[in-house]
């Protein structure tokens, strides 16, 4: 009488196991790899809406917006806020709750991205004062903010007339890329 042996042993199903465990191992910082780069990816697409969409409620609300960085909160605000004339005193910001205005809009800094340089009007600044306004006629303050993310490098940069782009690399010079029509001169022949 002889038996007939269906299935696997215990060594086949282990030496099994071991293999699927390696091939997954040497898989998945790929895949985290492929997370972190999607999550930087999607906030590059949040930066680049940004400027728009603070430029449009400027116009539409007919009230100042503001972007500001919130390093606690590893954040960019975006706010409206009030701007009275005081007699003889010029302009004074003042803001809807008595802080830090009515917020509109946030968009979280993923934990792999890091805030690294700050520029307004040219002039490098601090997170701490770093913000860039918008007004109801279109235009807005200059300036920028750079990220990192290990070794790459990005920025946000928002030019004068209230347009904005995110760019590889440092925050690049805005005051080379626009001039006046008077700059030019009549081409002769």
């Amino acid at each position: 009488m002889t038996t007939d042996k269906r299935g696997f042993t215990y060594i086949e199903l282990t030496v099994t196991l071991v293999v699927l465990l390696l091939v997954a191992s040497l898989a998945m910082p790929n895949l985290k790899h492929l997370a972190e780069g999607q999550e930087i990816a999607t906030f590059k697409t949040d930066l680049k809406t940004l400027p728009v969409s603070a430029r449009e409620l400027a116009i539409s609300n007919g009230q100042t917006v503001q972007v500001t960085y919130d390093d606690q909160e590893s954040q960019l605000v975006v706010s409206a806020i009030q701007e009275t004339a005081s007699a003889g005193q010029g302009i004074e910001s003042s803001t809807d709750d008595g802080e830090e205005g009515t917020t509109l809009r946030t968009i979280p800094v993923p934990g792999t991205v890091e805030a690294s340089s700050y520029m307004y009007q040219g002039v490098e600044a601090d997170a701490g004062n770093w913000s860039i306004r918008f007004y109801p006629d279109g235009t807005s303050e200059a300036g920028g903010i750079g990220f990192e993310a290990g070794n790459y490098q990005f920025s946000l940069t928002i030019r004068d007339d209230g347009r904005g782009a995110v760019v590889d690399g440092d925050i690049p010079d805005l005051s080379t890329e626009s001039w006046k029509a008077g700059d030019y001169e009549q081409r002769t022949q």
